[in-house]
């Protein structure tokens, strides 16, 4: 195939020595062909840096043969919201086009992440949309018993697809109930528990991509207990976790991260989400 002619290639290129005495190639037979599905990495956007993250992506994705971008892109300046671009951190859609570019020239897939419910502060950017927060004191979750919110983020995600046609979509959705807000808050009024906030939310993303043939990806964390992994484990409850992974569609994708190794086991995490019925890719 194109690819495993690319990759092949990059190999050969691994294999180049160059001296003072001169340019060198070791005698190799390469046989190369592309394996996995997924070999990837997630990294930001960022203002100014289309042609410092292309370059990222030729020079260090591509050499290594890694095939797919988890690109986390809330803060490109969507043309559906310019209320909320960011001053620090809004990146034009030109310099994503170079990003988008150099990803289709080098086998690279992206797949573009723009977080929900989780890390939702994007939207609040420049103090905008307001009532549209969970807890307006501290407007870091979005408010989902506010139908508001979904006219909200369906503009950008629409956007988001036109831009970038994605096989897959990340939709974040981690650390939803810590840090210093308050969740819930205005959405108690529901009556609803935070697992069924939390689910409501999910279905809700994931009936809206189907419709589109778009799968989903989203980080685990909010569907672990802390007995069942040494970190990012915001279930309350052992018996929480499991009623949220068994809710939770089993096409969507879990990507399990977690920042500190775990020395007793070797991430049992991996196995749970599996045995539970899910793709999962591990995140360090």
């Amino acid at each position: 195939t194109d690819q495993g002619l690319f990759y092949g290639l990059a190999s050969l290129i691994q294999m180049v020595k160059i001296t003072k005495e001169g340019f060198f190639l070791k005698g190799a037979a390469i046989q190369d062909y592309p394996a996995l599905e997924f070999r990837g990495v997630h990294c930001l956007s960022g203002k100014n840096q289309g042609t410092e993250i292309s370059r990222a992506v030729r020079t260090l994705l591509a050499r290594n043969k890694l095939n797919s971008m988890v690109w986390e892109c809330e803060y490109i300046n969507w043309d559906s919201c310019p209320e909320i671009v960011s001053p620090l951190y809004g990146m034009t859609k030109k310099d994503a086009e170079k990003v988008k570019q150099a990803a289709q020239d080098n086998y690279v897939e992206i797949i573009p992440l723009v977080q929900s419910l989780g890390h939702s502060a994007w939207i609040f950017e420049n103090g905008q949309h307001l009532d549209l927060a969970e807890d307006p004191a501290d407007p870091y979750a979005y408010c989902v018993t506010n139908p508001d919110t979904y006219k909200f983020i369906y503009k950008v995600y629409q956007e988001a697809l036109d831009f970038f046609h994605p096989r897959y979509f990340h939709i974040g959705h981690d650390e939803v109930n810590t840090g210093s807000a308050r969740y819930p808050y205005r959405s108690k009024a529901s009556g609803k528990s935070e697992t069924e906030l939390i689910l409501g939310d999910i279905l809700k993303h994931h009936e809206w991509f189907s419709q589109r043939n778009v799968k989903l990806m989203m980080w685990g964390d909010m569907f672990l207990n802390d007995t069942e992994a040494p970190d990012a484990t915001f279930a309350k409850t052992m018996e929480e976790a499991k009623e949220r992974r068994a809710l939770l569609p089993k096409d969507i994708t879990i990507t399990d991260w977690h920042y500190v190794a775990d020395t007793q086991s070797d991430y049992p995490s991996l196995k749970t989400f599996k045995d539970a019925g899910f793709d999962v890719i591990g995140a360090g």
